[in-house]
């Protein structure tokens, strides 16, 4: 059985409780992003051609089935909350969520709504679907970038605090001189030298030379 074969099977077992056409199926099939309808059970009744896709399995192996079936049992568990939430809401609930695609972590912003007879009863509950994946792992980014860019400035203004000679004490630590060493290079006695890098490690609010080692090789390395 082909896929739009089956698809239009389980269109027609639905029959007047989803009130489904020839036309809404030739929109459903055609529509680029995915669409199920789902009884009040969890159990898919329908999806159209680009849900397949999306997921990687034949129209034949969802219809009847459970998420349960389909997917690991957290992201199973996560969706029968939201369908139980869809089918309490008055109206349409848009959720962005998780998913295993073949073997691909993706998100996913579901728009979920249920189609209720007369007395209120849930017919059956729809919902459409498009791939945020990319705008999504774009806002996680700028985030990440922001949050560099405030450590930059943060940094920045406790850099700019050091004198010169404690600069120059900052800078022969990153290069890994000892105390000793720094001393002979900046023809200091020892004991200045660590007055000096005591001082540098309050300004930049690090305990340990190494702390401040790393932050400075980072913070350059950011604005490189």
């Amino acid at each position: 059985m082909d896929e739009r074969s089956a698809s239009s099977q389980a269109l027609a077992a639905l029959g007047a409780v989803a009130g489904t056409s020839a036309l809404v199926e030739d929109v459903f099939q055609n529509a680029p992003m995915p669409v199920f309808i789902k009884d009040g059970k969890g159990t898919y009744l329908y999806v159209n051609k680009a849900y397949c896709t999306a997921v990687g399995i034949a129209v034949d192996g969802i219809v009847g089935r459970t998420a349960f079936d389909l997917y690991p049992r957290d992201l199973a568990e996560g969706y029968a909350q939201i369908d139980a939430l869809a089918i309490q809401s008055a109206g349409p609930i848009t959720t962005d969520e998780p998913s295993e695609v073949q073997g691909r972590q993706e998100i996913w912003r579901v728009v979920r709504f249920s189609i209720f007879d007369e007395d209120r009863e849930v017919r059956c509950t729809c919902g459409i679907a498009v791939n945020i994946t990319a705008s999504f792992q774009g806002v996680e980014e700028n985030r990440a970038e922001r949050r560099r860019a405030v450590e930059r400035a943060s940094f920045n203004r406790l850099i700019v605090t050091l004198t010169p000679q404690e600069a120059c004490v900052l800078e022969l630590l990153t290069q890994g001189l000892s105390d000793g060493e720094i001393a002979k290079a900046l023809y200091l006695e020892t004991n200045t030298v660590r007055h000096h890098v005591s001082h540098v490690l309050k300004k930049l609010r690090k305990r340990s030379r190494t702390q401040a080692v790393i932050e400075t090789l980072k913070h350059r390395k950011q604005s490189a």
